[in-house]
């Protein structure tokens, strides 16, 4: 039986590597750059989305009144305020209310969740329709149920 050395996994991983060139990096337009690696990270100047928002058209409340709630028993909030998106809250949601809210509008302050309007007893409303006054909701929801937080999308970098 003849003797042979054997090379250990990191040894052999270092000689091959150490046998392969590192490519330069190179400028492309941003077109031309399908199928091809990054030299360095991407550095993002903000996040996104850049507030908490709603997912979803529904009602902002507080998570902490809905316990317990089924559809035969459905927990009953006085309606606060109605956001559109790109509005600014200009109400807080606290104990007992809830605000209207369109799918990417900012989350009022004291809202930890958002319920879906078909959870609701509000049909869709058009132009025409006041806002209620109350709303009954028929399910429970958790916090942070149907909320984009800051950053979901894309975290600003550390460094920026």
């Amino acid at each position: 039986m003849v003797d042979q050395e054997y090379l250990t996994v990191t040894e052999a991983l270092t000689a091959v590597l150490d046998g392969v060139p590192v490519l330069e990096t190179e400028h492309v337009p941003l077109l031309k750059a399908l199928g091809r690696v990054l030299a360095e990270p991407v550095a993002a100047h903000d996040s996104l989305p850049p507030f908490a928002n709603s997912a979803m058209d529904g009602y902002a409340l507080r998570a902490a009144d809905l316990i317990g709630v089924t559809p035969d028993h459905p927990a009953t909030l006085r309606v606060v305020a109605d956001i559109a998106a790109g509005a600014i809250p200009q109400t807080s949601v606290t104990e007992g209310t809830a605000a209207s809210i369109m799918t990417g509008a900012p989350l009022p302050p004291g809202a930890d969740a958002v319920v879906p309007v078909e959870d609701t007893n509000e049909p869709w409303r058009d132009v025409e329709r006041p806002l209620p006054a109350h709303i009954q909701v028929r399910r429970q929801v958790q916090p942070n149920d149907y909320i984009r937080h800051i950053g979901e999308d894309i975290s600003q970098s550390a460094d920026q």
